[in-house]
């Protein structure tokens, strides 16, 4: 779905296995007055919204620069090779989201991110559920949030982030950004909660000069703006009279579990708090809100009122149910005699399935197991097995969302 112009809903849609971006917003609201151009895109279910192509492929929501006022919000996205959201633009709001098992194919991106602009400020990100995305072929790194080369002007809050078994998964990766604020965000496990390195005198001078290009859409000077945003003629003056950037962000109220915030310059860092505990691995949401809860850092009316748990995910509309999606088993036939020792089991692929659990048993019960396991594909070699005997096969699609 491709869209320009103002007042357009997309609301209870089904996208699944598009060529490339879910959807596509471009040329919405007035960057000059900063009127909304009233898009909003509510309760659509999108998964798999590009071919598996690395670095390159699509995302489910793209929100150009030339936005004023996108709202993504009680949406479920997942499935997708790389970003979930990218988004750009002025005063924009993500909102209410899941979004899960992204970043499945790529390296360094997160489930939403933004990167390389100066002129895209007053973002909220908020109350969304982001958990178990990226995969051990992250080169580089994986967030749930990525706010990238030096871009300004964001306010990521009350967000819950759960990377749960991925090592190298961040919560939050700022590089190099400036008059963010980050606060009041639930970040358990993962390498980093928050990471916000040192600003240097070594920044990219090609990430520089795409920041300053971004300068070009929006009249920063103009009283509007100068009322508004005075910090982005800020920026744009410590960048072109003395080549200088600043830090100027917040960090404050977020609370961490089984990870770690590491913040470079502590002047506006407050407030945070970080704990240690056991039993947090693959956990749904209900179970991972309880175990926070028991260590002391929110209290379940927190979780309700503040955090809006009970509001994440499609609120109303059409909601697929992935336990009913039917799929077959392909190679080779229930019970027949194994011919090798190493054997490789098929089958079809199941609609907004994200991964499969297979099975292998001896009895047809399955009562015993041979081989039990979880892939992403829908193929898997098992090996050991013996020559002559019977073996039993079934698979089981897997839906991650909460």
């Amino acid at each position: 779905i491709a869209v320009s112009g103002n007042n357009i809903s997309i609301d209870g849609c089904v996208i699944y296995r598009t060529g490339n971006r879910g959807i596509q917003v471009s040329e919405s609201g007035d960057l000059f007055s900063l009127e909304s151009g009233n898009v909003k895109i509510t309760n659509c279910h999108i998964s798999e919204p590009s071919k598996k192509n690395g670095n390159n492929g699509g995302n489910a929501i793209g929100v150009d620069r030339n936005n004023v006022g996108v709202r993504i919000e009680n949406n479920v996205i997942h499935n997708t090779w790389n970003n979930a959201v990218i988004y750009n633009g002025m005063e924009n709001l993500i909102t209410n989201n899941e979004i899960y098992n992204c970043m499945n194919d790529s390296s360094d991106g997160g489930a939403i991110y933004t990167g390389r602009t100066w002129g895209s400020w007053g973002n909220v990100i908020s109350e969304n559920y982001i958990h178990d995305y990226g995969t051990d072929k992250n080169i580089h790194l994986a967030a749930g949030i990525y706010l990238d080369d030096v871009c300004t002007g964001s306010t990521v809050k009350n967000n819950i982030i759960y990377p749960n078994n991925l090592a190298d998964g961040y919560g939050i990766f700022v590089n190099l950004g400036q008059y963010h604020k980050l606060s009041d965000n639930i970040i358990v496990q993962g390498k980093r909660a928050i990471y916000y390195p040192m600003l240097s005198e070594n920044v990219s001078a090609r990430n520089l000069d795409a920041c300053r290009e971004t300068l070009g859409y929006v009249p920063y000077t103009s009283t509007i703006y100068m009322n508004k945003y005075p910090n982005i003629k800020t920026v744009a003056e410590n960048y072109l009279t003395s080549k200088q950037l600043k830090h100027n962000y917040e960090v404050s109220g977020n609370k961490t579990v089984n990870s770690s915030i590491n913040v470079s310059d502590k002047t506006n860092v407050r407030n945070n708090t970080e704990k240690t505990a056991e039993g947090f691995d693959n956990l749904n949401l209900q179970s991972l809100t309880d175990a926070v809860v028991k260590t002391g850092i929110v209290s379940n009316d927190d979780l309700v009122q503040k955090y809006k748990i009970n509001d994440m995910g499609i609120t109303s509309g059409y909601r697929i149910d992935t336990e009913r999606m039917s799929f077959g088993l392909t190679y080779p036939e229930n019970g027949e005699p194994c011919a090798e020792t190493d054997t490789e089991l098929s089958w079809e692929k199941a609609v907004f399935a994200d991964k499969y659990r297979y099975m292998v048993s001896e009895k047809q019960d399955f009562s015993e197991l041979t081989a039990d396991g979880y892939t992403a594909d829908t193929n898997v070699k098992i090996s050991g097995l013996l020559k002559n005997k019977k073996y039993y096969w079934k698979v089981t699609a897997v839906n991650s969302s909460d």
